[in-house]
């Protein structure tokens, strides 16, 4: 290339003693300088052409992932409205998280396993209005398992036979037989 070139030119000039030919590659010299010049700001051009458009490409991807954190959140906010599985409230809007009754709360919402080591029999309701609610089913309560299971079958929508729950002044009620269940777990666990 123009550095083998610009050796050749140079040795070219050292070895002859012709005033002409010096004057000659004195003139290739200085064309070549300038072309290797020329060359150079080419790179330094497309280097930092390639820079600016690597942190541009950097800016907006940046820029994007802001904007879909932001949605992301924003999003996740409308499902605040999580209710734990304790403390029982037995309040409709808590119990059954904005629905009249079971059969609109179970037409509504739909139920998923969300048992852990933990927690070994827990239901999860995710509703059609955007609110979630955990059911426990099963509790230890003064060494003893308490059970709701016997009531409605786990993740089941409908209660057996003899069970229903009501609604009495925005509080929601086990009845079973014609009997409230209101002080009893397994009241708290259906």
């Amino acid at each position: 290339g123009i550095n083998a070139e610009y050796m050749g030119v140079r040795g070219v000039m050292e070895e002859t003693e012709n005033p002409d030919e010096k004057m000659v590659a004195k003139a290739q010299l200085v064309s070549l300088r300038k072309e290797q010049r020329d060359v150079d700001a080419q790179i330094d051009q497309m280097s930092a052409r390639a820079i600016s458009n690597s942190f541009s490409g950097l800016g907006v991807t940046s820029f994007i992932t802001l904007v879909l954190c932001s949605l992301g959140i924003s999003y996740a906010s409308s499902y605040s409205n999580v209710y734990k599985h304790r403390p029982y409230s037995g309040e409709l809007s808590h119990e059954l998280v904005g629905y009249n009754n079971w059969k609109e709360f179970a037409d509504n919402c739909c139920c998923m396993n969300y048992s852990s080591s933990e927690w070994p029999s827990l239901e999860k309701w995710v509703c059609m209005n955007k609110k979630v609610v955990f059911r426990l089913r099963e509790e230890k309560i003064s060494n003893r398992l308490e059970s709701g299971l016997n009531i409605r079958p786990f993740c089941n929508k409908t209660f057996n036979d003899y069970c229903e729950i009501k609604v009495q002044n925005q509080n929601v009620e086990l009845w079973c037989n014609g009997s409230s269940f209101s002080d009893l777990p397994a009241n708290k666990l259906w």
